[in-house]
């Protein structure tokens, strides 16, 4: 499934990496559903009101569906939260160049985590079978 925005697009990439980084075509078992949201707070104020650094927040809400029957068999939340600097207003691009590193970063942890907790829950469902 899409995962809108670009945070969704790396988000996607970095997942299909993890759950299957040779590539390699198989059976189709599960299908993970991702709701994703972004949100920022802006931290460290300078004298004119104007922040210098942001904490992003991503969230994920998580839906492990069966091809066969279209049951939800796993379901949960994960998140992560990075920083960056913003820069004055003369170098835009360096602020930019940050947020979007940050934005991979946090896409990065994000399926690292996402990964981890739906390998826990197949390995403990396989030696409850």
């Amino acid at each position: 499934p899409v995962i809108p925005e670009r945070e969704g697009q790396l988000l996607r990439t970095y997942l299909q990496q993890q759950f299957n980084p040779d590539g390699r075509r198989s059976k189709t078992v599960y299908i993970l559903d991702i709701a994703l949201t972004r949100t920022s707070a802006n931290l460290g104020l300078r004298k004119d009101g104007t922040a210098t650094r942001v904490d992003m927040t991503l969230n994920a809400k998580l839906a492990l569906r069966t091809i066969a029957d279209n049951k939800v068999v796993f379901s949960g939340r994960a998140f992560t939260v990075v920083s960056y600097n913003i820069l004055d207003l003369q170098t835009r691009f360096g602020t930019v160049a940050a947020e979007q590193d940050a934005i991979r970063r946090a896409a990065e942890t994000l399926a690292f985590n996402i990964t981890n907790r739906v390998a826990v829950f197949l390995k403990n469902r396989k030696s409850h079978v």
